[in-house]
């Protein structure tokens, strides 16, 4: 477990209130700053190799953790091939495509884009037959709603670089959430290992390593003498915080708390990440950010808050 998830989890002396609220606390400001991170990082690393190298490095060392630790992170051929497709969805599909898109289009946009996951994963649940309620499909209309806005009723440009398609990379994120959500939803039927520990491990490294794969494939270079310093502490805040803290923080809430509480993430991730987007990097914001990024908090509320809670453990 994560250093700092396992003095939070692990420490006698803290209730299990106050554990859940430490946990709850690091995951809604570690994965909402780590857009602006892999920006930054972006600055002077090449984004796929450069989140190639994050998975590949968080993945390694928590695996040497667990070594430490005296657990076996061994895993059947069957459990392998199961955490490469999650990591290809959830980190190549997913994080390595914002890495990309933030060269082009600000933080904060995109993390009001991504935060429609919960709304695709209504959509997946209704196509397998498990239809959630009303209100939670409600949601996900608003949410669409927000996303028009977003996406082609701006009045005002929100490219970071003249040239960049902005629907394009709209789109492109869309598409993010999306593989972000179906790698979620399949995980549930899949041969996993049972350490949530290991699995993480392994669809860091795997998902790392066909990042790493894809940057060589499209030409990028690493040129480390012109890495600046700001990039080499983003990335390795992305990697000792973003990933192994946050994620492991992550799976202590999955086996503690309400689903229902668990979620609330995915709507103050974007919150987070807004504010970071101005005070660190200087990102303007344009009223369709405003307008449609509300817009989309509330189908996402809306959706998460319909669902039945997991009474906790």
């Amino acid at each position: 477990m994560g250093l700092k998830s396992l003095i939070v989890s692990e420490t006698p002396k803290l209730s299990k209130n106050l554990r859940l609220w430490l946990n709850l606390g690091i995951v809604y400001v570690v994965w909402g700053s780590t857009y602006a991170g892999i920006a930054v990082a972006g600055q002077t690393f090449p984004p796929l190799g450069g989140m190639g190298l994050r998975f590949t490095t968080a993945g390694l060392l928590v695996m040497a953790l667990l070594v430490i630790l005296r657990k076996s992170v061994r895993v059947s051929r069957v459990e392998l091939w199961s955490v490469t497709q999650i990591g290809v969805m959830l980190l190549v599909g997913g994080i390595g495509t914002v890495s990309v898109a933030e060269q082009y289009i600000p933080t904060s946009y995109v993390s009001l884009l991504i935060c429609v996951t919960p709304l695709y994963m209504a959509v997946l649940r209704t196509l397998k037959g498990d239809r959630p309620s009303r209100l939670s499909l409600l949601g996900v209309v608003i949410g669409l709603v927000g996303m028009v806005i977003l996406v082609l009723l701006g009045n005002e440009p929100v490219a970071t670089e003249p040239d960049a398609n902005v629907l394009f990379w709209s789109l492109a994120i869309l598409l993010a959430s999306f593989t972000w959500a179906l790698g979620s939803f399949r995980s549930k039927t899949m041969t996993l290992p049972e350490d949530p520990l290991v699995l993480t491990a392994w669809e860091m490294l795997m998902g790392g390593l066909v990042l790493m794969l894809l940057s060589i494939a499209t030409g990028e270079r690493f040129d480390f003498a012109n890495v600046s310093n700001e990039s080499w502490g983003a990335m390795i805040y992305l990697i000792l915080i973003g990933s192994i803290v946050g994620y492991t923080s992550y799976i202590w809430l999955l086996e503690h708390a309400p689903i229902s509480l668990v979620a609330t993430y995915s709507y103050v991730n974007p919150i987070v990440a807004v504010a970071l987007g101005v005070i660190w990097i200087g990102e303007p914001i344009g009223l369709n950010i405003v307008v449609g990024g509300a817009v989309v908090l509330i189908g996402v509320i809306l959706s998460v808050s319909a669902e039945k809670p997991k009474a906790p453990q």
